[in-house]
């Protein structure tokens, strides 16, 4: 699992955010079920990956806190890993 601090959480409609210090970036965050939904695996496929290091996750709040992935994470699994070639 990914060593992230943020210096807060909190819930939206959306989801979970969080906010660091010093900085203006805010991350977006999802459940394991919820980017189990969006790649269109297994919660269990999701938690292997998590794992293996290829999904980072973060808890949130203390150690049974829920376990969370950065959409930007999500989003970066479902881009190609080649452009598509044109004809």
């Amino acid at each position: 699992m990914a060593d992230y601090k943020p210096d807060a959480w909190y819930v939206t409609s959306s989801g979970y955010d969080c906010l660091s210090m010093g900085s203006s970036v805010t991350h977006r965050f999802l459940r394991v079920s919820e980017a189990a939904a969006v790649l269109r695996l297994s919660r269990s496929s999701v938690y292997r990956r998590i794992d293996d290091g290829s999904l980072p996750a973060f808890r949130a709040g203390r150690e049974h806190g829920p376990l969370l992935i950065r959409t930007r994470d999500v989003d970066a699994l479902l881009r190609p890993a080649r452009p598509e070639e044109t004809r």
